[in-house]
């Protein structure tokens, strides 16, 4: 019997859906949301009124619910034209609910919660020192290509919307706390560019993040490169000026102190990030 064909789903950037390497066209923006969604709130039953309402929020719940069935039923069109039952397989329809199956699919945004899950879940004094948990760090990073759905969004229905600026924000504090914990990893085994490298990708996510701005800076001043560790000061204090009208604190003044005077101390100093965060359950708005 020939295996069957894997769906793969990506969530963070944009969204791209293929099996087995090729591209899935769906008809809609909201039958994609739909599968997006089921993907991301896998492991768990959803009423068919309740998607009804998350989609078609301003429609008679009885016109709701015959949007969702048809959206239902061209979804499995869809899928089953790229494989064959694979549409069964992935999800679980009944006449009240419907719930996703992660056996045949791989999804970017599930992969990078299991990631990070397991790293708050791992016993280790310190994450950015175990061996076991950095190899997961990284390949966390190299998943989070951006925001959830990059670009994408359904304008008759505020509740997705809302759903939607939940796990982007969530999304967006794991990135922080991703890679300030792999700048601080990188620091301590003195590769420098690659902790210059996820300073900098914090500072993407907020550009006023100081404790972004001290690691970029610590990082340059190890590698000799004293006057881009001071220039990295002094865009920092203008962004900090120009977004919040506030001056830098004093740890990062006192930080662009000692790189001025040459007196910055003989270890990298650590991120105060000891243990990854648990997985924060997200909810709908």
């Amino acid at each position: 019997m020939a295996a069957m064909a894997q769906l793969t789903l990506t969530l963070l950037g944009g969204f791209q859906a293929a099996v087995n390497g090729r591209p899935l066209h769906f008809p809609t923006d909201k039958i994609r949301g739909l599968l997006a969604y089921l993907a991301v709130e896998q492991g768990r039953p959803h009423r068919r009124e309740a998607l009804a309402a998350l989609f078609w929020p301003d429609l008679p719940d009885k016109q709701a619910r015959g949007n969702l069935r048809l959206s239902l039923h061209r979804l499995r069109q869809t899928l089953d034209k790229a494989s064959p039952d694979l549409s069964a397989a992935l999800l679980e329809i009944t006449p009240t609910a419907v719930q996703w199956s992660s056996g045949v699919a791989q999804v970017d945004y599930v992969q990078l919660r299991e990631s990070l899950t397991a790293v708050a879940n791992h016993p280790h004094p310190q994450a950015e020192n175990c061996p076991v948990c950095l190899p997961q760090l990284e390949t966390a990073a190299a998943r989070l290509q951006g925001e959830l759905l990059a670009g994408f969004s359904v304008a008759d229905s505020l509740p997705f919307e809302e759903w939607l600026l939940v796990q982007r924000e969530y999304i967006h504090q794991q990135g922080l706390r991703l890679f300030s914990l792999l700048a601080a990893a990188q620091m301590e085994r003195a590769a420098y560019d690659a902790a210059y490298a996820y300073a900098q990708r914090q500072l993407a996510l907020e550009p006023w993040y100081e404790a972004a701005h001290r690691q970029a800076m610590q990082a340059l001043a190890w590698q000799g490169e004293r006057e881009r560790a001071l220039a990295q000061f002094a865009t920092c204090r203008d962004i900090l000026w120009q977004e919040l009208g506030v001056e830098p604190a004093s740890e990062t003044a006192a930080l662009a102190q000692q790189i001025r005077d040459g007196n910055l101390s003989a270890r990298p100093a650590v991120a105060p990030l000891r243990h990854f965060p648990a997985f924060l359950t997200p909810f709908v708005g």
